[in-house]
């Protein structure tokens, strides 16, 4: 380690010299964030559990840096880095001291689809080779991370800390977006940065108001709502896992976690991304039965985590958003109830399902059994296109690379993989989501039931209704691998205490 580090410090001190000697001082900052990313590393290769940390607190500034040092893409890949080092730090941790490590029927889905994109990687309408390096590096680069949540929280206590820790950071990122939203989506994004587009502003059809899309530490809109999307949910769980803890928490740490997620959901409120609002509303009723669902054997027992509260809650931070900020609250609820409310002449809830079923049709079509190749229909065929230096300008529709972007998540699944590669895709999704139900029923009737079922919530609006729109939804790196570490943890959950009922807990 020693060694190590006097290596890397006459590395950095030699590349610093040189960057200084050119005055070029955007190098400066990129060659910076790398030195501290491999010094992290190194201490990562002793602990695979701070480089988790810091793969999660990185991944929230990452966009940041990004969009003020212009967008240089090396940037993109630090976590790919970072996320390599603590997977290799871990299965070596695994082989040495030869801990448990996830096992579970899943694993036999997952390891079909990726063997069939591999094999689709080498499909004869593909003529560049980084296309289908991209598409599996989108697809399957965080679902190791499943083995990773499953074996990261080694006691109640680590879970707590680093639910609380998450909350927290939620909490700075959704504040930014907030003050984004309202004073301008100039705050906190510079001027100019090639191919980025921050200062996205949505018109309220009929009223003709304007709905800035804030994003935060982001560069996208959309990944700020889908950071806060899961963060919504993980706060529901943590809610009632503190809610039902005895003896109980303290009053200051639950009532800063309430704070917390009342921020959250505010923020995503705010985000004017209509989509995360309807599956917010649609989980309204699993939440509720999920509630009574824990409750029915024992009608007689107090359950101390109320579901009415926690929604009373979360009406009161919108309503306060409403008195405070009235006009940007009217914005952005006028758009929600323009586009949203099937009864309204803007409503888009029949009209664009419709359409994205036409592209699964067409794609079908096109593609057949074996479709058109791993990554030509993936997140990230941009990065190609400024690497090419315009070989590859139009990646929506370029037939010489056989590279096509269609609307759709199932559409983008038919055109790679073809049929096959959608029952596989299905298949493994359903498994997930099946297995997770699973849990939830094991978890029935202790203190970790609602993270549990949060969790699950997730996943399910994740990987169907959210990704029948757009293949993007999964392929979004801060939404992929929250989604499989989080799903480890839940693997997890059963083995941490005895099937205790919340009833005997509450004496």
């Amino acid at each position: 380690m020693a060694a190590g580090l006097i290596l890397l410090g006459l590395l950095a001190a030699v590349v610093l010299g040189q960057v200084i000697a050119d005055s070029d001082y955007k190098k400066l900052a990129i060659w910076f964030v790398f030195a501290m990313i491999l010094s992290s590393a190194l201490f990562t290769i002793r602990d695979w559990r701070l480089g988790v940390f810091t793969f999660f607190v990185w991944i929230l500034l990452e966009d940041f840096v990004r969009k003020w040092l212009g967008n240089e893409m090396i940037l993109y890949f630090a976590k790919d880095v970072l996320i390599g080092i603590t997977y290799l730090s871990y299965f070596l941790f695994v082989w040495r001291f030869r801990q448990e490590r996830f096992r579970s029927q899943l694993r036999i889905p997952l390891l079909m689809m990726f063997a069939w994109a591999c094999f689709q990687a080498f499909n004869p309408g593909i003529s560049d080779i980084l296309v289908p390096v991209v598409g599996l590096r989108m697809s399957f680069l965080y679902v190791p991370m499943l083995y990773l949540g499953y074996s990261f929280f080694r006691d109640e206590k680590e879970l707590s800390r680093f639910c609380i820790l998450t909350l927290g950071l939620a909490l700075s990122v959704s504040v930014l977006g907030i003050v984004q939203s309202i004073v301008g989506v100039d705050f906190l994004n510079p001027a100019s940065a090639p191919n980025l587009r921050l200062s996205l502003i949505r018109v309220a059809p009929g009223s003709n108001l304007l709905v800035p899309r804030p994003t935060s530490t982001f560069v996208d809109a959309g990944r700020f709502a889908q950071y806060l999307f899961v963060m919504v949910f993980l706060g529901l769980g943590v809610l009632a896992y503190l809610f039902v803890l005895s003896p109980r928490p303290s009053l200051k740490l639950r009532l800063w976690v309430i704070f917390c997620w009342v921020i959250v959901l505010v923020g995503l409120f705010m985000s004017g991304q209509r989509a995360v609002i309807v599956w917010l509303i649609l989980s309204i009723p699993a939440i509720i039965w999920a509630h009574f669902y824990a409750r029915r054997p024992q009608r007689r027992a107090r359950h101390r985590f109320s579901v009415s509260r926690l929604l009373f809650i979360g009406a009161l931070g919108l309503y306060l958003v409403s008195v405070f900020f009235p006009l940007r609250y009217e914005a952005v609820f006028d758009l929600y109830e323009k586009t949203i409310n099937p009864t309204s002449q803007y409503s888009e809830v029949e009209t664009r399902p419709r359409n994205y079923w036409g592209n699964v049709v067409k794609a079908f079509q096109s593609s057949g059994l074996f479709g058109h190749g791993t990554g030509t229909a993936s997140l990230g065929l941009q990065y190609i296109a400024s690497y090419r230096s315009g070989q590859v300008t139009d990646v929506h529709n370029d037939r010489t690379t056989g590279v096509y972007n269609t609307e759709g998540g199932y559409a983008s699944v038919l055109w790679e993989w073809g049929v096959v590669g959608l029952c596989l895709w299905l298949l493994w999704t359903t498994l997930l989501v099946y297995k997770l139900i699973q849990e939830v029923r094991k978890l029935r009737h202790t203190r970790f039931y609602w993270l549990a079922v949060a969790v699950t919530l997730y996943a399910f609006f994740l990987l169907f209704p959210w990704f029948y729109l757009g293949m993007q939804v999964y392929q979004q790196y801060v939404a992929q691998a929250f989604l499989w570490f989080l799903v480890g943890m839940v693997f997890r959950l059963p083995l941490a205490q005895p099937q205790e009922r919340l009833g005997r807990e509450a004496r």
